[in-house]
């Protein structure tokens, strides 16, 4: 059996941006199981799925700390519109309008119309 690992995915030749403050650097990047696996020269090494990343950086899921995605991560929870941006964590409710709390008979607000509705009612929580 092989010492060399086979990765799940494996992004060669991209210039990668580690978020500590280190120069970007050319490297592939070998991933296992969704968790990266490996970061440096994977030549040699087998994925089932292969991406060629040059001329393009490489970098890991960003935090959007400042977010109105209260009701969205409700009706689209894969929430494609932030992975698109690469936007993996998201930080919601932050601001004081949300849709909760909310019971399961009330339909979901739209989070701009909170703004405008006269805070009335009861809540349970």
């Amino acid at each position: 059996m092989s010492d060399i690992p086979h990765y799940d995915l494996l992004i060669r030749g991209g210039t990668v941006i580690d978020g500590s403050k280190a120069p970007r650097f050319d490297a592939d990047v070998g991933v296992i199981a969704g968790r990266i696996a490996a970061i440096g020269d994977l030549a040699g090494h087998s994925a089932d799925r292969t991406l060629e990343a040059a001329g393009r950086i490489v970098a890991p899921g960003f935090i959007d700390s400042h977010t109105h995605d209260d009701q969205a991560v409700l009706s689209q929870a894969a929430m494609p519109f932030k992975i698109s941006q690469g936007v993996t964590t998201v930080v919601a409710g932050n601001c004081g309008i949300s849709a909760a709390p909310l019971r399961a008979d009330m339909d979901l607000p739209m989070p701009l119309s909170l703004i405008d509705t006269p805070a009335e009612g009861r809540f349970t929580t």
